[in-house]
């Protein structure tokens, strides 16, 4: 008998193993501290009420899904502290660096793919300063990935994305609020939609909230769109996800959620992020 894969150590030392190949899916594993279910208590305190306390159950899930990784890829994450992304590329099992300042000033060439966080260039002072950094990053080899931006988050179409990119404002005009809202696959045999997953109709299921928001919308042609989504009786929208060969290199922008659905655990939300995370 093959010896039980140990896939997940959390920080407290504890280990969770899996006794056979485990099936695809969402588990859910309630605790037990002492033979009773396990809680979690968050305290509250207002001047009408005074001090008391919320309790809730305590609920580990666990997603087992068919996922392979690019090969490799070196990940440097740049976040904004809105988002988990750089957590879940390395749960993934994904080499990633979480990039402080000094990482942006440093040589990018050790990685193979940059990816910026939610908001970041409206937060993060020295990524705003490494955009020009950042675009011969792309022009050498690299693979920039953008995820969502507000157009007020210190986006400027013409010089925060290697080529112009003009994020759609309002967002109510330019995003997907149904979940379930038909994708259009308007590349199918793009890399990033190929390998290492292939994208089908599954990885679009199952999604919670929406679809995305403040897609691009107007773009230098260099960008490819690869996706077409709308909301009932309203018009197609493609730039929920988009794509440029630059150079030797190539960028990347989505305003799919990726990161919220990564969060609730979405199969497909792993699938994507893995394809789009690959070498240029």
């Amino acid at each position: 008998m093959s010896r039980p894969s140990c896939p997940y150590t959390a920080q407290e030392g504890w280990t969770i193993c899996a006794n056979r190949t485990p099936e695809p899916g969402l588990v859910q594993i309630e605790p037990l501290i002492g033979g009773r279910p396990g809680y979690r208590t968050t305290p509250i305190e207002f001047g009408h009420i005074g001090r008391t306390f919320f309790r809730q159950p305590v609920e580990l899930k666990i997603l087992s899904l068919d996922l392979k990784l690019p090969e490799g890829a070196k990940i440097g994450y740049v976040g904004g502290g809105a988002d988990q992304v750089g957590t879940w590329l390395s749960r993934m099992g994904l080499d990633v660096t979480e990039m402080d300042a000094a990482a942006l000033s440093a040589d990018l060439s050790r990685f193979t793919t940059i990816v910026v966080g939610l908001f970041a260039f409206g937060i993060r002072k020295d990524l705003a300063a490494a955009t020009e950094r950042l675009h011969r990053f792309v022009e050498d080899g690299g693979h920039l990935v953008t995820l969502y931006h507000r157009p007020s988050d210190g986006w400027r179409p013409d010089e925060t994305p290697v080529r112009r990119i003009e994020i759609g404002s309002p967002s109510l005009r330019w995003r997907v609020t149904d979940p379930k809202a038909e994708v259009t696959v308007l590349a199918p045999q793009h890399p990033l939609l190929t390998g290492p997953n292939q994208i089908g109709p599954n990885d679009w299921s199952g999604w919670d909230k929406e679809r995305g928001l403040y897609f691009a919308a107007r773009f230098d042609e260099a960008y490819e769109p690869l996706l077409a989504m709308h909301d009932v009786n309203e018009q197609p929208l493609n730039g929920a996800l988009i794509s440029a060969a630059i150079g030797s290199g190539r960028h990347t922008h989505t305003s799919l959620v990726l990161h919220h659905q990564m969060d609730r655990l979405v199969p497909g939300a792993f699938r994507l992020m893995a394809n789009l995370v690959q070498p240029a």
